[in-house]
């Protein structure tokens, strides 16, 4: 027998069990990946609709396991490390086990590179911070930082309430097939879609059509024969609308408007027999190219060289809109997967049919408080949805002081939040209601508990604490759970170390797993979600590449490490009971932000990781607290360092109001140079962009054949119909376009048409229009992926059109809307 010393260990393991983890990791994933590619699932995705990422789940599986194992590995370490006072005891068995683990780990398949990152961030970040010894500032210092501090925060609260919240709702215009009107420099107004037509511009008018003289010069149109196919939805499925390529059943001719590429000429040969020399022609190259978004000024140059200067001024002037109108809507579109649930519990308090996707205590507290405010409108919800931030923000500030009794802490805690909040920035903030903190009211209430808990460890603590965790849960399910994960890791690690006191944290562990079970079982979130799996594999959502996956590991576990080892060991450090407090809260505190992170690897981007370290602005700050205090005790001033940090923090927040003001500029410039039109109706009154004449008409056709209740639409405006007629979706979708994501779905949805008595159906008239031409391409001939997903999404929508037609005839038409009638029994599934 022979004993180790605890440095060795680590350096083992950080060289060389770190790169085995990750092969070990990457091998479960990779063979879990491969067993959902071959479930139902994925063979029932349609080749139109926006496809999975099995790379996703792979990467996040990935992220995981390498979570958990590497939380298994630093606690037994540190447990056998432990029982002999920083050594490891280890016989001749054990050494051949450990040299032949270490051997396999050297020579297995991986990322055994990246661990040098790891240990870089691991070793330096604990150096600095501990090189922050100089002396205490003086006064005058101290009055610049609560200078910096004041007028920091106090500028971000006007910008804020500047741009978020007043009497007057406005919104730009998301749907291109709204009429605007832009204001030219030389006073001339322009209606949009007149313009885009009149100037060619890709994407927003068709190139040519079949019918025109010279169509072969710029689009295939191939007079190809659909006897070949079985049905309409078999030429459907073979040729995807996004991809390019539509083939028209009733013209019988195929349509091109992109070059077609090697495996579609062999199918077009192969089912119609058409001549390889026919498909090579110069006539098949696609002229419908598109600059971006970016670039619009410049490749307005090919579209119209002697107006040029107008085009541009044009373009620039509807840069945004134009970037949101290639998709299905992106304001409403959000913000109705929160507030229609919020709607519907006003409406219909005993009849849930639409799930709460933003959580169940969320969605009726917020319906509660629209409720309380009158009439039910979406200016109501949304003035709620911005003061809760605000009230967020306060509440951060006030439960850090109250965890750490430092006013020091809480202006770096809340100054740290609200910079956070301004780097998602209002543009972003204002569309999507998950960048908003609103969503983690109760973390504040559960970090309080915790506090609590430490400093009282009763039994009445104990069960405020499994309670707050509980209330998270139905405020938010799966925050809830990562917080639940996150105390119960953090229990486990208290009973490992705790020698001779591991019978409280098992209680706790118990209690919080009985509270946690009896909520899920209990909670009804309402409605069906049927695209549940299809969330899960990631669609829509941009891939999740390993440097996503490794850089936020890189950030959690050695902070996560770091503490789990200080908490096995601080009986060895003498620091005093608020700096233990501290380094609990500090830990669950992290293990819940790296949890919360497989949120943000699931859509990486910049305003998803703001969220996630928003989770994370308490336990930082408790680190840093900790760090403050254990350096006093070598007589270094405590609080140089974190007024230190505070003022960093509130100079960042100050930048970024700078940067934000800008963002702030352009939205209020779109309204500048646009009409502006007045929208009044049941559910919305308003301000924006658009012209309301055509939901005007559409609203008034609603309501002449169906005053009142549950409206069945098939329809790209659904969403917004619904938010402006404050009426709720007959089917368990929020809208359906974003639901026609594979065959399977597309056949559910028609199957629940037909299996209800919905006496009146409202579609669009131009519902089985083909839109292929709206797709843009660049030089490169890659297609814009939001007009794609947007073509290819209403294609779907009028596939399920094509499966409920014979139950009904068409009626009046008014607006974007025509009305079916019903004209056969419901039928059952």
């Amino acid at each position: 027998m022979r004993n180790i010393s605890l440095t060795r260990i680590v350096v083992a393991h950080a060289l060389f069990q770190i790169p085995g983890l990750l092969a070990l990791a990457h091998f479960v994933a990779e063979q879990s990946r491969r067993t959902w590619e071959r479930s139902h699932y994925i063979d029932n995705l349609a080749a139109w609709a926006i496809q999975p990422q099995p790379p996703k789940i792979e990467s996040i599986l990935e992220y995981a396991l390498l979570l958990a194992l590497g939380a298994v590995l630093i606690l037994v370490v540190a447990a056998y490390s432990r029982r002999d006072r920083g050594y490891v005891r280890m016989g001749g068995w054990q050494w051949a086990a450990l040299g032949a683990y270490e051997l396999a780990c050297l020579i297995a398949p991986g990322q055994s590179g990246m661990p040098i990152g790891w240990l870089v961030l691991a070793i330096l970040l604990p150096m600095w911070l501990f090189s922050c010894n100089r002396k205490s500032p003086t006064v005058v210092a101290q009055r610049t930082y609560l200078a910096i501090a004041a007028g920091a925060l106090g500028s971000a609260l006007w910008l804020l309430a500047a741009t978020s919240w007043s009497p007057e709702l406005r919104f730009i215009n998301d749907y291109a097939d709204f009429p605007e009107y832009t204001r030219l420099q030389d006073g001339r107004l322009v209606e949009n879609a007149e313009f885009l037509r009149a100037n060619s511009i890709p994407g927003w008018s068709k190139a040519s059509s079949c019918e025109e003289k010279d169509a072969t010069a710029l689009n295939v149109c191939l007079p190809l024969s659909k006897a070949v196919f079985r049905d309409a939805y078999e030429s459907f499925l073979l040729f995807p609308p996004g991809s390019g390529l539509a083939y028209s059943w009733d013209k019988e001719i195929l349509l091109a408007y992109r070059p077609l590429g090697e495996k579609e000429k062999l199918l077009i040969q192969s089912l119609w027999g058409v001549k390889p020399d026919l498909l090579e022609k110069d006539k098949l190259r696609s002229k419908n190219y598109w600059r971006g978004p970016k670039e619009k000024a410049s490749g307005a140059e090919s579209v119209l060289p002697q107006e040029n200067y107008r085009v541009k001024e044009f373009l620039q002037k509807n840069n945004n809109e134009l970037e949101a109108q290639r998709q299905l809507g992106r304001f409403f579109y959000h913000h109705a997967y929160l507030y229609l649930p919020a709607l519907e519990r006003v409406l219909f308090p005993g009849d849930h049919i639409t799930p709460a996707q933003y959580g169940e205590g969320l969605t009726s507290t917020l319906g509660t408080l629209i409720k309380s405010f009158g009439a039910p409108t979406f200016q109501a919800y949304y003035s709620f949805f911005w003061w809760g931030l605000y009230a967020y923000l306060v509440l951060l500030g006030f439960v850090t002081w109250w965890i750490t009794r430092d006013a020091w802490a809480s202006v770096l805690a809340t100054g740290a939040a609200m910079s956070l909040v301004l780097v998602i920035s209002y543009d972003a903030l204002r569309m999507a209601p998950g960048f908003n903190p609103i969503r983690h009211f109760p973390d504040l209430l559960c970090f309080l508990a915790i506090a609590h808990d430490l400093r009282r460890r009763s039994r009445l603590s104990a069960l405020l604490r499994a309670a707050a965790i509980g209330i998270l849960i139905w405020w938010n399910r799966e925050f809830g759970l990562f917080f639940l994960g996150a105390s119960m890791a953090w229990l486990i690690a208290e009973a490992c170390s705790a020698t001779g006191r591991w019978r409280r944290p098992v209680a706790q562990f118990a209690l919080e797993a009985v509270f946690a079970i009896v909520l899920l079982i209990s909670t009804n979130s309402g409605g069906i979600s049927d695209l549940a799996q299809y969330n899960l594999l990631g669609i829509g959502a941009p891939l999740t590449r390993w440097r996503d996956v490794f850089g936020w590991l890189a950030i959690w576990t050695p902070l996560i490490a770091g503490l789990i080892w200080i908490r096995f060991f601080r009986e060895q450090v003498a620091v005093s009971e608020r700096q233990n407090n501290l380094l609990d809260i500090a830990g669950i505190g992290s293990v819940y932000a790296a949890l919360a992170t497989i949120y943000a690897l699931w859509n990486p981007s910049p305003n998803h990781a703001a969220v996630i370290w928003m989770c994370a602005v308490i336990p930082l700050t408790a680190v840093i607290l900790w760090i403050v205090e254990l350096a006093s005790r070598d007589k270094v001033q405590p609080h140089y360092f974190l007024k230190y940090s505070a003022a960093i923090s509130v100079s960042i927040l100050a930048f970024m109001i700078v940067g934000n003001q800008t963002v702030l500029r352009q939205f209020e410039e779109i309204f500048d140079n646009h009409q502006v039109m007045r929208w009044t109706f049941p559910g919305l009154t308003g301000s924006s962009t658009a012209d309301p004449k055509v939901m005007q008409e559409s609203v008034a056709l609603i309501e002449k054949y169906q005053p009142k209740g549950r409206i069945l639409l098939i329809s790209r405006y659904d969403s917004l119909l619904q938010i402006l007629t404050n009426r709720l979706p007959l089917l368990p979708y929020v809208e359906l376009p974003g639901a026609v994501v594979s065959r399977e779905m597309v056949e559910k949805i028609a199957a629940r048409v037909l299996q209800s008595n919905a006496q009146f159906l409202y579609a669009d008239k131009d519902l089985l229009d083909e839109r292929e031409w709206q797709i843009p391409y660049d030089n490169e001939g890659e297609a814009d992926s939001g007009a794609a997903n947007r073509v290819a999404s209403l294609a779907a929508l009028g596939q399920v059109f094509h499966r409920i037609a014979h139950c009904y005839t068409p009626g009046e038409a008014q607006g974007a809307l025509r009305v079916w009638h019903r004209t056969c029994e419901a039928q059952k599934i």
